[in-house]
């Protein structure tokens, strides 16, 4: 029973976290908090770069993600590594309000991020050329970009590390405006993870190797 809930909670924290797109540029303690609309549901959520760590020889960082949702508060981390053009999650820990924080397994990582994420977006879309776009958090000179695909548009600057998003329109995923900018970030992740049990998978419709 522990372990499903255990489950349930990494997959609540999974499930909210947003696609991000831009330009890999990860400098630790940057970030920024963004307004996110999704067919009219607003929330505010936060990107910040919060550590560095080797991961065999490569650079890894943790990425993490807070977000407030009707199901209540959670904070997860990502520890992200670049692997070609392409980046990958080498671990991830979720933690929700209130409670102790847990690490998803190997097998788990590999259910929920089946499709590896571009370290840089240009690769894989058109350039529609510079826009001035302002938020909440300023005015920025953006490169305006469009999926190859036609599913969305993303305004990049490298004035907002780490993916340098400013804004993104996504015809499947809502949109994401940056409503203000984060120099001096910190982990918001306390104590020890512990791991998730991987026969818990099966409340997920998985199955361990």
């Amino acid at each position: 029973m522990v372990a499903s809930a255990g489950t349930a909670v990494a997959q609540r924290g999974m499930s909210s976290m947003p696609e991000m797109r831009g330009v890999w540029n990860p400098v630790v303690g940057a970030g920024g908090a963004y307004e996110f609309d999704n067919n009219g549901k607003k929330q505010q959520i936060e990107f910040a770069v919060v550590g560095k760590e080797d991961v065999q020889g490569k650079e890894g960082y943790w990425l993490e993600f807070t977000a407030q949702s009707e199901r209540g508060g959670v904070v997860s981390k990502t520890l992200i590594v670049v692997d070609g053009d392409d980046t990958h999650i080498a671990r991830m820990v979720v933690q929700p309000a209130g409670q102790s924080p847990i690490e998803l397994p190997a097998q788990m990582m590999a259910m929920q991020h089946k499709s590896p994420q571009p370290a840089d977006i240009r690769k894989y879309a058109k350039d529609l050329g510079k826009e001035t776009i302002t938020t909440p958090a300023g005015t920025f000179s953006c490169e305006h970009m469009q999926m190859n695909d036609g599913k969305a548009d993303v305004w990049v600057s490298p004035q907002v590390p780490p993916y340098g998003l400013v804004k993104s329109v996504s015809k499947e995923n809502g949109t994401m405006m940056l409503v203000k900018v984060e120099t001096n970030a910190q982990d918001k992740i306390t104590g020890t993870p512990r791991m998730i049990n991987p026969m818990a998978m099966g409340a997920m419709g998985g199955h361990p190797q």
